[in-house]
């Protein structure tokens, strides 16, 4: 008995460390540009610079994440998606990586019929399924496929909301309906980079060329955080949090425990040619006493409850 259970965890161990190598692996096949960093692991690792500057159709395709409850990937939620997550709760079909994590509506890391009955009410227009993904600062994300509508009359185009970052970079990518198809609908890709901390939303639609008819549209809550180190005495500071504009929204900042950090906060008008707008709030944090430091940021209101959270952790050394 003792044998075996080594031998199953040497062969688990072995899975593990091949899991593992799959993303290197890739990087250095498929889009290697000479753009390299040292993983904890010592691994190298492609930089999220080095896929956009090999951003081809086999990497969108390897990186993008479906929107939540649209299983086949045409970018909207139907009864068929529904059907395709019931089928999958049963066991009866499976479905790849991208498809389980678009089904997995209730994020409980499983499938079930109750997550096809959230997409078939969605679909219905009963229900909102939240679309929401967690990033870093030096990383960043890949939304789609969203397929066109009537043969190109309809593209996908996205804009970001002005209570979230001051510089959210997105690029929008195509992919060619195959040579001969009836429908001669490209396929939409959202590159999305960010540069600073934050939880921007990123609204995408369906729309006719001149922007006066949309078919469907979601949003995307996206997430932007990343832990930080510095010195006793040193400094760190946050930049490009956009306020609700006009004052009425603010971000407001907490550090637990409140002991081992000052924070100052100065504002900026990043658009001087309008006249009302939002204001950047930048935060700079002092190192005071060695630990680590729970940071916390909301985007509120003096009368309602936060709109927006994120936090990280600052440790002093």
């Amino acid at each position: 008995m003792k044998n075996i259970k080594k031998i199953f965890c040497l062969m688990l161990s072995l899975v593990i460390a091949a899991c593992s190598v799959v993303p290197m692996a890739f990087a250095e096949n498929e889009i290697s540009s000479g753009e390299e960093s040292t993983h904890s692991t010592g691994l190298i690792w492609d930089t999220w610079d080095s896929y956009l500057n090999k951003m081809n159709e086999t990497t969108l395709r390897a990186l993008a994440v479906q929107r939540t409850g649209d299983l086949d990937a045409d970018g909207k939620v139907t009864a068929l998606d529904a059907r395709l997550c019931l089928l999958a709760s049963a066991q009866l079909s499976k479905l790849t990586y991208q498809q389980s994590v678009a089904a997995d509506v209730d994020g409980n890391f499983g499938i079930s019929s109750l997550d096809a009955r959230k997409i078939l009410r969605t679909s219905a227009k009963l229900e909102t399924l939240p679309f929401t993904m967690e990033t870093t600062p030096d990383w960043g994300v890949v939304i789609g496929p969203l397929k066109g509508g009537e043969n190109g009359k309809y593209s996908w185009v996205s804009n970001t909301d002005t209570q979230g970052l001051l510089t959210l970079d997105i690029i929008q990518k195509t992919v060619a309906a195959p040579e001969g198809s009836k429908d001669t609908s490209p396929e939409y890709f959202f590159v999305i980079t960010p540069k600073h901390m934050g939880q921007p939303e990123v609204r995408f639609s369906l729309m006719n060329s001149d922007h006066t008819e949309t078919l469907e549209q979601f949003s995307l809550v996206l997430t932007i955080s990343c832990d930080v180190t510095i010195s006793k005495g040193g400094k760190y500071s946050l930049e490009g949090l956009l306020n609700g504009g006009n004052g009425r929204y603010n971000w407001q900042c907490s550090v637990d425990p409140d002991t081992g950090i000052t924070v100052e906060e100065n504002d900026e008008i990043p658009f001087p040619d309008r006249e009302t707008g939002p204001v950047e709030q930048i935060f700079t944090f002092t190192g005071v006493k060695e630990g680590t430091y729970s940071v916390t940021f909301v985007l509120k209101s003096s009368w309602e409850d936060p709109i927006k959270k994120f936090t990280f952790k600052i440790t002093v050394e």
